[in-house]
């Protein structure tokens, strides 16, 4: 374990694993590079991605090296299965995690989706084959994976029965391309066969009908800002509580259905921007929630030109089954948990009152770490892994963490 400070700081109860990952070179100006299949840790860095395996004795091993023909981008994890890679020169390749192998290296198998000509590409969404692209073109590229998805997710461990009904619906389209932006798009979201959320660089978000291949919706307010990410939330995401309530120490964590389908009016998204957050309703005409958001940055570690280019809201987790979203920007030192919660007027039960909300709760890590940065953050059975520009990664029990704040928030 590294002894990165020498001032004293208080005992972190809730921090499982301070560790310095050993071969990881960190880049400034990519977006998240780190997801984690438990106990898998994968890590993009330039050219590479690197797995570790997290081991009971609290570290971290190194177990494969891929090396890719261009410097990733962007990686985010499919359920518990897939790792989505995308990079430059039309990096486009994903992880599949193998079910069944007779070595520790051979856990997962990289597969390219498709060769996105020489686009810098910086986005990727994938919902049951049905593949987002985003790049600098302007252009949302839509892809169709011809593997059996719906087989190989079968056979992950402690499937939920209603997921069945997810997966019957078909997945045989064809490839086509979206057009309606004007500038780069650094985030989308598939969250269904037939929706997709694009955010760009033009300040606009957009919900397409991927099988008329239209827009729906679009932001009309937040043009102006370049919005950076975005991400589709469900209103059973959020706790609800009488407005004047203390919030109790028993069912403060919500069981989630993940596989329950909504209807179009119970969809919230969440929006970030340079310097701000949002949660807009089902059609992006209202505004639940906005917020400054000002970062705990850390001046002195790289150029000050360097860190005005990172402000951008970028490194976020939706961890629903705890309420929560964390959320940090590349020139931060701190990640800020918020909690979702729906509040109603008492003893009205009309859907048009509920206000939704995020409450701060806190803030990690705890321990002083200004002579570094935050480049990526990924979560994974009930802990959020930081990885820092110092090659440092922190793991953190969660669970804990909002169980011992709860109490302390007042509604």
């Amino acid at each position: 374990m590294s002894n990165l400070h020498k001032q004293p700081i208080t005992i972190d109860w809730n921090l499982e694993l301070e560790n310095v990952v050993e071969k990881y070179e960190p880049l400034l100006f990519k977006l998240n590079t780190l997801a984690v299949i438990h106990p898998y840790i994968i890590i993009g860095s330039k050219n590479n991605i690197f797995i570790y395996l997290l081991l009971n004795i609290n570290k971290i091993k190194l177990i494969k090296q891929f090396t890719l023909h261009s410097e990733i981008n962007y990686i985010t994890k499919y359920k518990d299965l897939y790792i989505l890679i995308v990079g430059e020169n039309g990096l486009v390749y994903y992880l599949k995690k193998n079910i069944n192998f007779s070595k520790i290296e051979d856990s997962f198998q990289l597969i390219e989706i498709f060769k996105n000509g020489n686009e810098s590409t910086w986005s990727i969404s994938l919902f049951n084959g049905i593949t987002a692209i985003g790049d600098n073109s302007h252009i949302i590229k839509i892809q169709h994976l011809k593997e059996n998805l719906k087989l190989e997710e079968s056979q992950l461990e402690n499937k939920q029965e209603n997921e069945e009904e997810e997966n019957n619906t078909t997945t045989t389209i064809e490839n086509f391309q979206l057009i309606g932006h004007k500038h780069n798009l650094p985030h989308l979201d598939c969250y269904s066969e037939n929706r997709l959320l694009s955010c760009s660089i033009d300040g606009t978000c957009k919900i397409w009908d991927i099988n008329e291949r239209k827009i729906l919706y679009e932001s009309s307010f937040l043009k102006g800002d370049w919005i950076w990410l975005g991400k589709r939330l469900s209103k059973r995401y959020f706790r609800k509580y009488y407005s004047s309530s203390i919030i109790s120490n028993q069912n403060t964590i919500m069981e989630v259905s993940m596989f329950k389908k909504d209807k179009e009016e119970d969809n919230l998204f969440f929006i970030g921007t340079k310097n701000y957050i949002y949660l807009l309703n089902y059609n992006l005409s209202k505004i639940y929630y906005k917020l400054f958001f000002k970062p705990t940055r850390a001046y002195g570690v790289v150029p000050n030109w360097a860190i005005d280019s990172l402000d951008r809201i970028t490194l976020f987790e939706i961890i629903p089954e705890l309420n929560l979203i964390c959320l940090a920007k590349q020139n931060d030192t701190k990640v800020i948990l918020f909690k979702m919660i729906c509040t109603k007027i008492e003893n009205n039960e009309e859907e048009e009152e509920n206000d939704y909300q995020l409450v701060p709760i806190e803030i990690l890590p705890k321990k002083d770490i200004s002579n570094t940065l935050i480049v990526s953050i990924s979560y994974d059975k009930n802990r959020l892994f930081i990885l820092c520009l110092d090659k440092t990664l922190y793991i953190y029990r969660l669970d804990n963490i909002v169980k011992d704040c709860l109490d302390e928030i007042l509604i």
